[in-house]
């Protein structure tokens, strides 16, 4: 059975509009979408601050490479600098020069991508703990292992 709304169009008896004041099915979607985007904004800007699950930040802080002195005391010969957002610097202190770096972790491996081509690219293997870091040459390295400690 067809009946004829106020405009004159014909419409079918079994199309029911939906009551004053009710959402559509599309204005609840688009508010769930909304929500869903908010909440993933929210969760984006949570993880990047504090670190979240990305292995970068675990680098956050400052790692001394002291050589022994012949009066007994020792000297920072190197410093790596990480922001814990996976950029840093090499300081070599002795020579008053520092270099920019990008770093990446991927599991036990350490990548330094360096910014001046004066500075080669390197990859260690790494062990972290409360006092330092262990660094043993890869790719890109004189090899050795190198005790820094964390200050």
């Amino acid at each position: 059975m067809m009946n004829n709304d106020p405009t004159g169009r014909k419409r079918s008896s079994s199309y029911k509009l939906p009551a004053a004041g009710s959402p559509s099915r599309l204005a609840v979607a688009l508010i769930a979408a909304a929500l869903l985007v908010l909440l993933g904004v929210i969760l984006f800007f949570t993880l990047s601050s504090s670190g979240g699950s990305d292995p970068d930040h675990l680098f956050s802080g400052t790692y001394r490479y002291r050589v022994p002195l012949p009066d007994g005391g020792t000297a920072v010969s190197a410093e790596y600098v990480f922001n814990g957002r996976g950029k840093g610097k090499m300081v070599l202190p002795r020579d008053g020069e520092e270099y920019a770096y990008r770093y990446f972790v991927e599991g036990d491996r350490l990548s330094l991508d360096f910014e001046d081509d004066r500075a080669h690219d390197c990859i260690y293997t790494f062990l972290l703990s409360d006092g330092g870091l262990t660094l043993t040459g890869g790719a890109g390295t004189t090899g050795g292992t190198w005790e820094l400690t964390r200050d």
